[in-house]
Formats: C-alpha cells, sequence, structure tokens
C-alpha cells in the first residue's frame, strides 16, 4: 500500500471506537498486513481462468464462494457480457462473445483438401485447431526414417491419420454438458478455498473484527455470484450435414507442424472442419442458436473455399442435409407436447411488456456483479486497514488459498483437450483404435504417403491430379511432371494394396517426361516418393489401414 495513504488509514483506524468484547480474546500480534488490501487488484488472469473453467465444468457453478484475488481483472472481462455502452466506456476493445471470451472459439484451423468434392478451405476454425494441436500430442506409431539414393535426409514430417467411420453419425447440434475426468478430486480441491474463507470469516466474527469480516464475506459472495451466473450458461456445438448421396469426406488438414488425414462420413468430417461452439448464457441464452448453414457460412464456409461455382454448390448442396445430423435440435421439454399447458393467445399487454424487459434485466444483472467485482477491492483496500492483526492474518490466508486454487486450475485445466474429448467421445473415437501417426523424412515423401493412403480407401480418388495440385500449389515443369507421375501409380489401386515393396514405381520413362537439365531434381522427387512407397507396403496390412479400406455401406456419407 501507498505508505502515506496507509498512515493515513492507520491513523483514523486508531480513533475508531472498537468492540474488543468478541467471544475470543484477540491475539495479541505486532505486525502489519494492511498492504494486502490490494490484492484484489492483482492475479486477474488466474482468477478469470478459474470462472471461465466454469463453462466447461458446470459442476463447479456453486463451488466459487471463496474470497478470489484478482477480482478486479474479472470485472474488467465479465463487464463486456453486460452489452451496455457504459461497459464500452469504462472498458473498450473488450470482448462481448461469451464462447470467444472464455476461449472456447475464436482459433484459426489448417486449411482442410477435401479427396473427392474438389473443395479446398482456405482455413478451419476451432475444432481443427484443436484437431491438430491433440494430433501433435499423440504418440508416433512408426518413424520411417530412410535416407534416399540422393542422400536427402528432411527434418521430419508427421501424419496422424484419423479414422471417423461409423454406422451412424451423431448429432451435435444439442446443448452439451462437459464433467471433469476426475470429478472427487476436482470437488475437493473447490472446497479447500471455500472451507478456508468461511473458516477465516467465522474467526473474524468470533474475536469481533468486523471490517476485516466484512472484507473476507464480500469477497465470497462476489466471486461466488459470479460463478453461478456463469454456471448458468449452457454450451452448444453445431455443425453442418452431409448428403446421403454425397461422396465422403475424406481429405487432409493441412497445418504447419502436422498434417491430419481424415477419412469417413461427410458429417463426421465436417464437425472437424466446419463446426462452432456456443457458450450462451443470461440474456443470450434464450436466442435461438444459428442453424447448422448459417454457423457454417458464419465460421468458415463459402466464402473461405478457393473452389467457385461448381465446388461451392457442392458444399452447399451435396453437403447441407442429412438425416442423421439435423440441422437444428430443440431443447427438450418438460413435459410432452400434449400434456403442455395452454399457451395465452393474447397476452395482456403489461405482461407482454414484463416478458420483453426479462432479457434486458439480466444484462443488468451481469453489470451489477460486474460493478460489485470493481467495487470489491476498492471496499478492502480500506477495510483491511481498520482491522486487527489477526483478522488482517486471516484475510492473507483466505487470499493465499484461493490464489493457490486459481493457480491450480490455471495449470490444471486444458480446455482444448477437453474440447477435443468431447468430441472424440461423440464419434465414438479413442487414440486406440483409430488414430495413427507416422513421420517421414520430407514434405514431398508426405504427400505422396497421404495420397496412398487416400487412394487406397473406399471410393476411389475419381482425379488424383486434382488433389495433388490442392496439396502442391506449385505447377512447375518438374512438379508437374511428379504430379502427372504420381496420378498413373494412384490411379491403379489393385497395385497400391498388393505391389511389391521391392518394385519401384517410377520408370526411366517417367524421367523422360522433362528435359535433361531437370532430371536431376525430378529423380529426387521421384526418390521420396519411392520412399513413401516402400513406408506405404510396411503399414499397408495393419489392422488400422485394413479398416481404411473396409468401408460400411451403412456409414452416412
Amino acid at each position: 500500500m501507498i505508505p502515506g495513504v496507509s498512515n493515513v488509514i492507520s491513523d483514523a483506524a486508531s480513533c475508531l471506537p472498537r468492540d474488543s468484547k468478541g467471544v475470543l480474546p484477540t491475539p495479541i500480534l505486532q505486525g502489519s498486513f494492511s498492504s494486502v488490501g490490494i490484492a484484489g487488484f492483482f492475479g486477474g488472469d488466474n482468477a478469470f481462468t478459474g470462472v471461465s473453467a466454469i463453462a466447461l465444468m458446470p459442476g463447479r457453478r456453486w463451488l466459487g464462494w471463496y474470497n478470489s484475488p484478482g477480482t478486479f481483472g474479472i470485472a474488467k472481462q465479465f463487464a463486456q457480457l453486460a452489452k451496455l455502452k457504459i461497459s464500452d466506456s469504462l472498458f473498450p476493445n473488450g470482448e462481448r462473445d461469451p464462447t470467444r471470451l472464455f476461449q472456447l472459439d475464436g482459433q484459426t484451423g489448417p486449411s482442410f483438401v477435401a479427396a473427392h468434392s474438389g473443395v479446398v478451405l482456405e482455413f478451419t476454425g476451432h475444432p481443427g485447431s484443436i484437431l491438430t494441436s491433440r494430433a501433435e500430442a499423440a504418440r508416433l506409431s512408426h518413424v520411417f526414417n530412410r535416407e534416399g539414393t540422393h542422400g536427402k535426409r528432411g527434418t521430419g514430417q508427421n501424419v496422424t491419420i484419423l479414422n471417423l467411420q461409423r454406422h451412424s453419425a451423431p448429432a451435435l447440434d444439442m446443448p452439451i454438458a462437459f464433467t471433469p475426468p476426475t470429478l472427487s478430486t476436482e470437488t475437493l480441491w473447490s472446497l479447500a478455498p471455500m472451507a478456508v474463507s468461511v473458516g477465516a470469516s467465522i474467526m473474524c466474527a468470533l474475536v469481533a473484527d468486523w471490517f476485516c469480516f466484512t472484507s473476507i464475506v464480500m469477497g465470497m459472495v462476489a466471486h461466488g455470484s459470479v460463478c453461478a451466473i456463469v454456471g448458468s450458461g449452457k454450451l452448444t456445438f453445431t455443425a453442418p450435414q452431409a448428403a446421403l448421396e454425397g461422396p465422403p469426406g475424406d481429405g487432409v488438414l493441412v497445418g504447419k507442424k502436422e498434417t491430419v488425414i481424415l477419412v469417413g462420413a461427410g458429417s463426421a468430417v465436417n464437425i472437424f472442419t466446419r463446426g462452432r461452439f456456443f457458450f450462451k448464457f443470461g440474456a443470450n441464452q434464450e436466442a435461438s442458436k444459428p442453424p447448422a448453414q448459417q454457423a457454417e457460412k458464419d465460421a468458415h464456409g463459402i466464402s473461405n473455399t478457393k473452389e467457385g461455382g461448381a465446388s461451392n454448390r457442392a458444399m452447399d448442396n451435396g453437403e447441407a442435409h442429412h438425416p442423421s445430423l439435423p440441422s437444428k435440435v430443440s431443447m427438450p421439454r418438460s413435459m410432452p407436447a400434449c400434456t403442455s399447458p395452454p399457451v395465452l393467445l393474447n397476452p395482456p399487454a403489461l405482461l407482454t411488456h414484463l416478458v420483453s424487459i426479462i432479457p434486458k434485466w439480466r444484462e443488468y444483472t451481469i453489470w451489477f456483479f460486474a460493478i460489485l467485482l470493481m467495487v470489491q477491492p476498492v471496499i478492502q483496500f480500506f477495510l483491511v486497514p481498520l482491522g486487527s492483526l489477526f483478522g488482517q492474518l486471516l484475510f492473507v490466508v483466505s487470499i493465499l488459498a484461493s490464489w493457490a486454487y486459481n493457480l491450480y486450475l490455471s495449470n490444471r485445466i486444458d480446455r482444448d483437450v477437453i474440447l477435443t474429448q468431447f468430441l472424440f467421445d461423440q464419434l465414438g473415437l479413442n487414440d486406440r483404435e483409430h488414430v495413427q501417426k507416422y513421420r517421414l523424412t520430407t514434405l514431398t515423401s508426405l504427400v505422396a504417403f497421404t495420397a496412398l493412403v487416400l487412394a487406397s480407401a473406399r471410393p476411389k480418388i475419381d482425379d488424383p491430379l486434382a488433389f495433388l495440385d490442392s496439396m502442391i500449389p506449385q505447377n512447375t515443369v518438374v512438379w508437374r511432371a511428379w504430379k502427372e507421375a504420381m496420378t498413373a501409380v494412384l490411379k491403379n489401386r489393385e497395385y497400391i494394396h498388393e505391389g511389391p515393396a521391392e518394385d519401384r514405381i517410377f520408370s526411366e520413362a517417367d524421367l523422360k517426361r522433362v528435359d535433361k537439365e531437370y532430371r536431376g531434381l525430378l529423380k529426387i522427387f521421384f526418390d521420396d516418393a519411392e520412399d513413401s512407397w516402400k513406408a506405404w507396403c510396411e503399414v499397408r496390412d495393419k489392422d488400422k489401414m485394413r479398416n481404411l479400406r473396409e468401408r460400411k455401406c451403412e456409414i452416412a456419407r
């Protein structure tokens, strides 16, 4: 605390009458902890992490009643959700979308190249980004660490294959709730700061230190109320559907560090390429969620496709409707329609007005608690120095316990991991059966291996050259010759499935596709593809690879 202010407050406190007749005698201590009154202005990042985690862990809604530091930082973020002009004046440039504020959406994912429809998305959304992060953390199934005849060894390129094939696609356009993996442990840790704050306030009351008692209780009420409001929200997910008659959604997520091959139904692939999370609470919760088609356009639909005309129509018409993924699933009703109460057709004007202002009052409620969070550290700044040394010590203990718990939450909770695991659970996926990861030497070998994997799946790639053009936009003489030679290999499905690993997939005649001055570089690219062929032959008969080729006819494409 500022020395001058501290002296003034201490002098004022000495002049105030004190009721020393508490239930317990006040311990005689020397020193001062008056400066801890400014704790509410620090630690905002960790404190806000604890509050925002409730969006993923609704069970913690009623476990936030503790005296937390950093409430001023929470208020700056939380006040924007009221969507009032005064919030914009006090805290300009804030985030008003709760989904982005709580970091449940907003990340830009890698580009996506569809193997069959020809659609190329320049970027995907949050699900694509978190899937790529999970692929980076996945364990390698095999490392192809060959050194080609040209003696060049690359830095290593990883490719992860995700098998999304299912008998039916889940309906994901509905409210979803997250439960922490270890609920008992999380609950136990949540009770610790609450117990410390409650115990500290009781001890302050027993020694008749009402200044520190008020400071602790105010912190508990302010933080607990905000947690209760955030916990009242609903986290939803929406994704566009694929047509039953359309092609499969097989394709590639091309990231900077990781490449992910998706093999499966179009509706399942859309979850990671065009899906979106939405978090609504308060006044926004009654508003209808955006339909799947609108969510697709808002997130990364037609506007971020490279293909025009026919490709866009393929996205809209070919992947717009699917019976297994309804475009919008309404909230379950508390009673069947036949037993629901009658609807008042012509309600009184006063009732209509009252109903219309309820959402606005909820916005004011958010603003009220945001103000309470801002006022709390100011009041504590003045009240804590007025208390006894024992009360100040109890205040410090409550702050330290809450700070330790907030720090624990910020390190313990990984939003991306929780969201990705939810999507995996909805699709019935697990790493052991549906994920495989390989490392190749160069980018060329990575593209060749990716093409071999997709060409082996059913149905075959109708236009391998167009797919290779999307993966490698460069169209020089050498690259064009390599793509044409690789296309001839990809069209021979039987050879891809049964060709000997000792064979060379390119001949001397293929080198003659270019002039002599380019043949050296073309041979290097051919050697990379030959390495990919040998790598493919090593793994093509593994169970996970065979499952990619055994596409069931019941799967919704």
